[in-house]
Parts: C-alpha cells; structure tokens; sequence
C-alpha cells in the first residue's frame, strides 16, 4: 500500500508478500526528490512534523508572521523620504495658493525638515556596519 502526495509515493507500507520490507513497516520514497534536497530521511521528518503540528503551532506561526509583516511596513511607512517631500510640497502650494499664514507655514515646514533629517539620520545609522 502506498500513500501518494503530487504524483509521487510517499509512503509505502510493505505488504505481507513483500520480502525487501518487513511486514507493515513503513518505507519513505521520494521525499528527497520531492523536495530535492537529497535526504530522504530528514525531509520526511521536517515535512511531517511541520505537517502534524500545524494546528498546534499554525495560528502562533500566523500571528508572528503578521507581526513581522505589520511592522516591515510600518517601518517602511515612517523611513519614506518621499512621502515627506510631498508634504514639503504640499505645504509650499498651499502657501503660494495663499490659504496659509507664514506662520503656520514656518512652523510646518520645520517640523517636516525635522522628521527628514531625522529619517536620513536612521537611514545612516542603519547602513553602517555592526
């Protein structure tokens, strides 16, 4: 008896004809080849372990890859340079289009020259070595 995953047999259960195999022991085929590393054994083990405790150990895997994930891109959300300029931008047109006071103006615009320099300032810190 054989037990078939994508085409190919991954587990075969020797029947009571077959003398290569003891009665009933199992025998794992192509797993290696199935995911082309080469060890049969160790394939097999990583796969169904990960297989057998996926509804143990799913959601807690879920919740940390959604974590990571959220906070990727809100990373990648307040380091964006180029939302920052925009808003330099903006400021600069609305203060041309006359609906701003030089004040105001003043003190947005400082504001985001300060959160610029400071995401320059991570960026930096980030790309030096250790």
């Amino acid at each position: 008896m054989a037990i078939w995953l994508w085409g190919l047999p991954l587990l075969q259960i020797a029947s009571s004809s077959s003398r290569q195999v003891g009665i009933g022991t199992p025998r794992i085929d192509n797993l290696g080849a199935f995911f082309g590393d080469g060890t049969r054994e160790g394939c097999a083990v990583g796969f169904l372990t990960g297989l057998l405790t996926s509804p143990v150990l799913g959601s807690p895997r879920l919740v940390s890859w959604l974590a990571r994930k959220t906070a990727e891109e809100a990373e990648r959300h307040l380091l964006d340079e180029d939302s920052v300029r925009a808003a330099l931008l903006e400021l600069q047109a609305q203060l041309d289009a006359g609906e701003m006071e030089e004040q105001g103006y003043d003190r947005q615009e400082r504001e985001l020259l300060q959160r610029l320099d400071a995401i320059r300032q991570e960026k930096a810190r980030r790309a030096r070595p250790g």
